[in-house]
């Protein structure tokens, strides 16, 4: 005993499967349910296309593209949410929700949520920041102050450049530094 498998409508025919539909009801070789199994589709589609045949018709759904419910946002609601969604970061999607209501556009915190990841913008905790209580700002300072007195006197032990070595390069250090990536930064210095 073979069992088929039931498909629901998922979404409108495409014209090129209503063709293909049609040359295969031409051929009249494969029955509505064979058909249904090779394209893929509910036998009852294939049912409908051979219908509107039938019925000198030609054969176009109802809707246009996806089925489903639309969408409560329009593009211009939709762009107000992202609007004060970029205009205040911390703001939750409870807050939306309501900041969307005062427009008359009445839709669950889930709802904002998809639109929000759907555009790019999802949701992230922010970062905390390290508590430093005023004891603990001393302690810094104080150790900032131990650490420069311990190391003072090692600058007097770096080298000091020798200029006149670099001009028998003639390498000009007066041009204006350019920030690219890291091996590019210094490829106006002569190799030694």
């Amino acid at each position: 005993m073979q069992i088929f498998e039931v498909m629901g409508k998922k979404s409108d025919l495409s014209p090129r499967k209503v063709a293909l539909i049609k040359v295969f009801l031409d051929e009249k070789q494969q029955s509505q349910r064979e058909i249904a199994k090779r394209l893929q589709i509910s036998q009852k589609s294939v049912n409908r296309v051979s219908q509107a045949v039938k019925n000198g018709r030609g054969y176009s759904p109802a809707r246009v593209g996806k089925c489903g419910r639309k969408t409560k946002l329009s593009p211009r609601t939709e762009r107000k949410l992202l609007q004060m969604a970029r205009k205040n970061r911390r703001a939750t999607s409870q807050d939306l929700k309501k900041y969307l209501e005062k427009f008359g556009v009445d839709v669950c915190a889930s709802t904002v949520r998809r639109k929000l990841i759907s555009a790019g913008l999802p949701a992230r905790r922010p970062r905390k920041k390290a508590k430093i209580t005023p004891a603990m700002a001393k302690k810094r300072l104080n150790w900032a102050y131990e650490v420069k007195s311990q190391f003072a006197d090692d600058w007097s032990k770096v080298k000091k450049p020798d200029y006149n070595l670099l001009k028998i390069y003639e390498v000009d250090f007066s041009q204006k530094k350019i920030y690219n990536s890291f091996s590019l930064q210094y490829t106006h210095l002569p190799k030694i």
